[in-house]
């Protein structure tokens, strides 16, 4: 029996950097071996497949929704199948450890023929990407390179051995979530994107991607309905859960009250205006040469480039303090953007910020839609879903900032801009929105995304048992492993 998880990925993540270690004790993953004591079942028993990348830490909170969606494709006759970065906390889930990055690729896998079939252009932006993102801008571009070609080599693989009736690739930005993206297309496969929905605790589905690329802001009919609906129900609903539970994605610091946080934060009292950055490499800002990055934002090139805008803007035009929170997995450096008007503050609570601030100001970060819900008016710097909304104030382009950064502090057509926001939000919660548990207010439920995939089904006659597919592809991820192995071995 061969391993599906090789024993040079037993992987964990880190704050720094993603390790590799080796597990003891043979190739054999004794947490998978129940997962295959099936194999070798007769051809044409097999069920259809459900084929997901998850790059979310694969904790218990996490586990709990996947075990979920699970079970309600389980109840309509599929399976489904993980490829992540981490072992899961639910050991029950069957999980295909790969590197995080394509320079893990390059590095652990000696695959034949890993040449580059996508378009040059396109293979060098993921490789710069990943170059960025996994925070190794010093090294050359061609280990990077490499690892385009090995992750299409390994993805491919796992395409063909598994025979996925439907694919779920987590996140557009993720320069592996791309080549799965394009090589399913290309398989003639179901492919959605799969995201962390505008709200915590709830998924969106699209079929391009998200940020700029999302239906709401792709899809003709889709952004005319929105615009035309009418319903603010579920926007009321949202808003007591949100302010209720103080939900976040992401561990924030100590919540204060008011008094504490303006002496900590704003002892001048000054009018406030909060940033809310993202993280460029994943919102596709990165690198700047590539189309994809002016899609997303035609007026600012980077987080950076945001702050030193709008910051000059509120210390030239108005008498406020500008208080930005980067991304919480941002380490970039930002104290030379700092002034007597501009403070970088990564030890804030994102609750405190958005109710002490007079404007918020967003690029692609999600927290917009947090700050609709505390009614804040919101400054919006690229093309988010809430693009062309009519909900914000919108500077685009840097010569709309100044006059869109007065009205939004002097609250100008607030009224009509919030109406709007509640109509918006409310389609989204009721169209577009999967919700992980019945606290969430939102129109659709694990149960309805597994019956909408089921509905979506490619259906292959002749499928072995999903064992022998999962002893298949760990037969290969084995090979190249091992053939690495003797490749370092031999060079050292």
């Amino acid at each position: 029996m061969t391993t599906l998880v090789p024993d040079t990925l037993a992987t964990t993540v880190n704050a720094e950097s993603e390790k590799f270690s080796r597990r003891q004790g043979g190739l054999i993953d004794k947490g998978m071996e129940r997962f295959l004591e099936d194999a070798g079942g007769q051809v044409g028993t097999g069920k259809p497949l459900c084929l997901a990348t998850c790059f979310l830490p694969m904790d218990e909170r996490n586990c709990v929704w996947w075990r979920r969606l699970e079970a309600e494709l389980a109840a309509r006759g599929w399976e489904l199948v993980l490829i992540g970065t981490e072992m899961p906390a639910d050991r029950g889930l069957r999980v295909i450890q790969v590197p995080l990055w394509l320079q893990g690729y390059f590095n652990h896998y000696h695959v034949p023929d890993a040449r580059i079939i996508l378009e040059p252009s396109l293979a060098k932006t993921l490789a710069e990407r990943d170059r960025t993102w996994s925070e190794q801008s010093g090294k050359g571009i061609q280990e990077f390179l490499g690892g385009v070609g090995a992750c299409q080599h390994v993805l491919r693989m796992l395409l063909r051995e598994l025979q996925p009736s439907a694919v779920l690739v987590f996140g557009c930005g993720l320069p592996q979530s791309v080549i799965l993206q394009h090589l399913s297309w290309q398989h003639g496969l179901p492919c959605w994107i799969l995201e962390r929905g505008l709200l915590p605790g709830s998924l969106m589905l699209e079929m391009n991607g998200h940020g700029a690329q999302t239906e709401l802001n792709w899809s003709f009919a889709l952004r005319r309905a929105a615009l035309a609906s009418q319903e603010t129900d579920l926007f009321f609903k949202a808003q007591e859960s949100l302010r209720s539970r103080l939900q976040v994605n992401y561990k924030q610091a100590e919540y204060l009250d008011a008094a504490a946080f303006a002496r900590k934060f704003n002892p001048e009292r000054r009018k406030v205006v909060a940033l809310l950055l993202q993280l460029d490499a994943g919102a596709c800002l990165t690198p700047r040469e590539h189309n994809i990055s002016r899609v997303h934002s035609p007026g600012y090139a980077s987080s950076a480039d945001a702050i030193e805008r709008l910051g000059g803007a509120v210390a030239r035009e108005t008498g406020a303090l500008l208080l930005v929170k980067p991304h919480p997995t941002d380490r970039a450096d930002y104290s030379h953007l700092q002034s007597e008007r501009v403070r970088i503050v990564r030890d804030i609570n994102l609750h405190n910020l958005i109710e002490a601030a007079d404007a918020v100001a967003c690029m692609t970060s999600t927290t917009q839609f947090e700050a609709l819900l505390y009614e804040k008016p919101l400054l919006l710097l690229a093309r988010s879903p809430l693009a062309g909304k009519g909900a914000a104030y919108e500077a685009i382009t840097t010569k709309q900032l100044t006059g869109a950064l007065r009205q939004a502090l002097a609250r100008e057509g607030f009224a009509e801009r919030m109406e709007a926001g509640r109509r918006f939000l409310t389609f989204v919660l009721k169209h577009f929105t999967i919700a992980l548990s019945d606290q969430l207010p939102a129109g659709s439920s694990l149960g309805d995304f597994a019956q909408f995939l089921a509905a979506n089904e490619v259906a292959v006659d002749g499928l072995p048992p999903v064992a022998d597919r999962l002893n298949a592809a760990g037969a290969w991820l084995n090979k190249w492993t091992e053939l690495k192995r003797q490749t370092a071995g031999k060079a050292s």
